[in-house]
């Protein structure tokens, strides 16, 4: 198993050291996955790779090591299941650019508190579902719909704020 602290892609030649432990779909602006040998703590996903934006992330689910997400500019979506049963996983910081949660993307999770992107329209089925450490969520006034199971299992859940529109 390699044991990878921080991966931070950019445009200065880490790529290609990587492209070994991540699955990336240049063309598309894709970060398609990883490899489940790779011990990941720390993510950064990148902003451009070869200088084409990344638009969308897809599967880091059972990544049991991961602690700390950071999702910027110019990423739009996360793909249904993009961190599901990352138990460790207690960090997320996302971007505005986001426009779309995937269904069960953070299921059973450690995430402790989140700021959803202004931009999100629908919490999908299942998106925080068993997040039994959730206390707080801020809901933007851009959600015109909640899905089922959005928040089934959230046995800590103490504050979510709303805002009206």
């Amino acid at each position: 198993m390699k044991n990878v602290s921080m991966i931070e892609l950019n445009n200065m030649g880490l790529v290609a050291v990587l492209e070994e432990s991540l699955g990336i779909n240049k063309s598309a602006g894709y970060v398609v996955s990883w490899d489940k040998k790779t011990h990941i703590v720390d993510l950064k996903i990148p902003r451009f790779i070869d200088e084409i934006p990344i638009l969308k992330i897809g599967s880091f689910d059972n990544c049991s090591s991961l602690k700390n997400v950071i999702i910027p500019k110019p990423i739009r979506i996360i793909s249904d299941y993009a961190f599901a049963n990352c138990s460790r996983l207690t960090n997320v910081s996302l971007s505005n650019s986001i426009i779309d949660i995937g269904k069960s993307a953070f299921w059973l999770t450690a995430i402790k508190k989140i700021i959803l992107p202004q931009k999100i329209e629908k919490l999908r089925d299942g998106v925080f579902a068993s997040c039994e450490f959730l206390e707080d969520i801020n809901i933007p006034n851009s959600i015109v719909e909640i899905e089922d199971f959005a928040f089934w299992n959230c046995k800590s859940l103490k504050k979510s704020t709303c805002h009206q529109h």
